[in-house]
């Protein structure tokens, strides 16, 4: 059958495990809010909850959604759910997101239609990046299991791709790997007033030197080793440096009673912002973006902190090579996972000669625009879903 001779628009609902206010629910967001709208109908389905990211849908009105709350021993039912919202909204493509909503997607799929299923990996490959032995061996095996009935396998990263072929075996070159897509942005140097104006905000002088941080506050972003390694830099007390985190988490707590007992200096310290619900205001006021991830995809916030000429200093996790060392230039620089030392060491290189920072970012403005643009991806993605309605039974 082939859905595009169809004159209905075609349907796609995206599963995620909630709408929180994060990179992957960014990601979706961008999807929706500028596939043509003409051709593409929008659904969301949360496995856990809905969440603040919900807002940030164009027009909400328009795009159906779900909330499944799954608990405990409540499974079963949750799959019915999904399943009869499938069908009765006649979905023509369900994609599914990370190994949370894989099992539920997997297993609600209509049987009587015929339904494309995407599913899409971004981050850590089955799910707990601490996983090994059995469970890994299990998890292995059951996402073979999985995607081998996906129409289409695709990751954000090409680490991810290689990641999921050394786990469960399944062929590299079935896997599509489509790079995460951000909006062309001003660079923070040409704005200066809006620089100025987002400093102020935070309470933080035009010379402070500030690098940032946007994410959950969660183990694998490994903000102990961020703050760490920021308190461990000299400061002059004639340039204040600042660490301004931008997520909230179920470690705020722990990771605040760390910072304190790290800093207690007003010349150099860390401000937790809690969530920004639309937090690409705050990449101007930066001079280097941090990710100290313990594993990642493609980091949206890296890729955002770029498109407003950030440089970024990041672990040596998912795609952070390749895209600061390995595409057309340098933007940023590149450490190894739980190196505090060589954390340390760039941070205080930076802050103490800022004009490396300039050409890092007239690269990472470059780079971003040639390789990681919002319509790069999207013509990925509607090419893909195209291709899908139009293949035969």
């Amino acid at each position: 059958m082939n859905l595009l001779a169809t004159e209905k628009p075609c349907r796609i609902c995206f599963v995620v495990y909630r709408m929180n206010i994060g990179g992957l629910e960014r990601f979706v967001s961008r999807l929706i809010n500028n596939l043509d709208k003409d051709f593409y109908d929008f659904s969301v389905v949360s496995i856990a909850s809905g969440g603040d990211a919900l807002e940030w849908f164009e027009n909400r009105d328009s795009v159906k959604s779900l909330s499944l709350k799954v608990e405990p021993g409540k499974a079963r039912q949750a799959r019915l759910t999904l399943h009869s919202f499938l069908e009765s909204n006649k979905i023509d493509i369900v994609q599914s997101h990370n190994w949370g909503t894989l099992d539920h997607t997997h297993r609600s799929l209509p049987k009587n239609r015929p339904i494309r299923f995407v599913h899409a990996e971004r981050g850590t490959v089955l799910g707990n990046p601490a996983a090994k032995g059995l469970q890994l061996i299990l998890r292995a095996l059951l996402m073979r299991f999985y995607v081998s009935s996906c129409d289409q396998l695709i990751c954000n990263a090409h680490e991810i791709a290689r990641k999921i072929n050394r786990y469960t075996l399944y062929p590299l070159n079935k896997i599509q790997v489509i790079p995460n897509g951000i909006p062309n942005n001003p660079s923070r140097i040409e704005t200066t007033s809006i620089r100025e104006q987002q400093r102020l905000q935070f309470g933080f002088g035009p010379d402070d030197f500030v690098v940032g941080m946007v994410g959950r506050l969660v183990e694998v972003k490994n903000y102990e080793l961020a703050i760490k390694s920021f308190a461990s830099m000299q400061v002059d007390k004639d340039r204040p440096c600042r660490l301004l985190i931008v997520g909230d988490g179920p470690l705020r707590g722990e990771l605040q009673q760390l910072a304190e007992s790290k800093l207690n200096n007003k010349f150099h310290s860390v401000h937790f912002a809690g969530e920004i619900t639309h937090c690409m205001c705050i990449y101007p006021a930066l001079d280097l973006m941090m990710n100290t991830s313990k594993s990642e995809g493609m980091s949206q916030a890296l890729l955002e902190a770029l498109s407003f000429g950030c440089p970024v200093l990041a672990t040596d996790v998912g795609d952070h090579k390749k895209v600061l060392l390995e595409t057309d230039g340098i933007s940023g620089f590149i450490v190894k996972k739980d190196d505090q030392i060589s954390l340390t060491t760039h941070l205080t290189e930076c802050y103490k000669h800022p004009s490396l920072l300039g050409p890092l970012g007239q690269n990472a403005l470059r780079i971003q625009r040639m390789h990681y643009s919002l319509d790069s991806m999207l013509k990925q993605y509607n090419n893909l879903y195209r291709r899908l309605l139009n293949k035969s039974e």
